[in-house]
């Protein structure tokens, strides 16, 4: 099996021996379907990082050595895992390996466990993300039909998708077609109707804590303080400058900014890990962003209790934590003006 997982050497000799071979006792265990046996030896593994990659290993095996009657018994044995587990970052893992399956099953036309798998996954709770990577799935085997009535499905499930179908970007091949403009309409009063309750959300979970002073460079090396602000809104937005979709999170934040002209408010984008920060600093410049870009440090993450990227935090006129959210959602532009215009 090490011989078989030469592409993944790497992850493996950061794994202890001792989890390495329950991994392999796993795969074997799975392979002769006595599913129980597999499930115990995957809960003696106690470790985040050895289940990450051993997920990793065994997923590689069922596509490089092309046993896929082996995605019958583990993927539900992950999901099961995965929903009890408590780990921080498991589902995101899972979300990347169970679409490599998903294109793995598309590209090989095993249409019957693809609709299994599917089917498997409406019970967690990361299905949207799922279904979201299972749209661009179909777009890129050009199954449109499939991708309407998939797009349906998510907009019956409550699913917010309309941000993305209101939007100029994304799914130019949809856009053409007969059911585009019908899908977008039962979106858009799906989306109206449930505006209130969408708002009361995002005020529900309003803060009273004293935010943290810091002072940092601008990339003109400009010295910047978060309490030159006080008296007016800010909006934090912490990101890792490695972050592939930071484009698109930054355009997004800097097209509200300037169509909202909000009086009083400062978008600071702040990199927080010490990576290239050369990376931002030229995105700055090449779409001439109107909002500020920071030059963070790790100390942020501590001081502001940031425990997943990218973190936004807005601070009030008083210098408070009013609001915070762990993720860019669909629904992110619609959360800023509720809370903007709450402020």
């Amino acid at each position: 099996i090490k011989k078989l997982m030469k592409p993944l050497e790497k992850g493996i000799k950061a794994i202890p021996d001792d989890d390495f071979l329950k991994i392999v006792k796993f795969v074997l265990l799975v392979k002769q379907n006595k599913t129980k046996e597999a499930e115990q030896t995957l809960l003696q593994i106690k470790d985040e990082e050895t289940l990450i990659q051993s997920w990793k290993i065994i997923n590689n095996y069922i596509i490089t050595e092309k046993k896929p009657d082996l995605i019958d018994h583990l993927v539900p044995l992950q999901i099961s895992y995965t929903s009890n587990s408590g780990f921080e970052n498991l589902p995101d893992s899972l979300t990347y390996h169970i679409n490599a399956i998903m294109v793995y099953l598309y590209a090989t036309k095993d249409h019957d466990r693809l609709e299994k798998l599917i089917a498997d996954t409406k019970s967690v709770e990361f299905d949207a993300v799922l279904q979201r990577q299972l749209l661009f799935l179909l777009i890129d085997f050009s199954e449109y039909d499939r991708a309407f009535d998939l797009l349906e499905e998510m907009i019956d499930q409550d699913i917010m998708i309309y941000p993305q179908l209101a939007s100029d970007e994304g799914w130019p091949e949809l856009r053409e077609l007969e059911r585009w403009s019908q899908i977008k309409e039962k979106a858009k009063q799906k989306w109206d109707n449930e505006k209130d309750n969408r708002e009361a959300k995002y005020l529900s979970k309003r803060g009273n804590k004293l935010a943290e002073d810091w002072i940092l460079e601008d990339f003109a090396g400009e010295k910047v303080s978060l309490n030159s602000f006080k008296g007016d809104i800010v909006i934090l937005y912490f990101c890792n400058s490695k972050d592939r979709f930071i484009e698109f999170d930054l355009k997004d934040l800097n097209n509200w900014f300037i169509k909202e002209k909000h009086l009083n408010t400062h978008v600071l984008a702040v990199s927080v890990k010490e990576y290239d920060i050369n990376f931002p600093k030229k995105m700055f410049e090449e779409y001439n962003l109107a909002i500020k870009g920071l030059i963070g440090n790790n100390e942020l993450v501590i001081d502001y209790e940031i425990t997943k990227l990218p973190y936004t935090c807005v601070i009030d006129k008083e210098g408070k934590i009013a609001f915070t959210s762990e993720e860019v959602a669909p629904d992110y532009i619609d959360m800023l003006d509720a809370w903007v215009n709450y402020l």
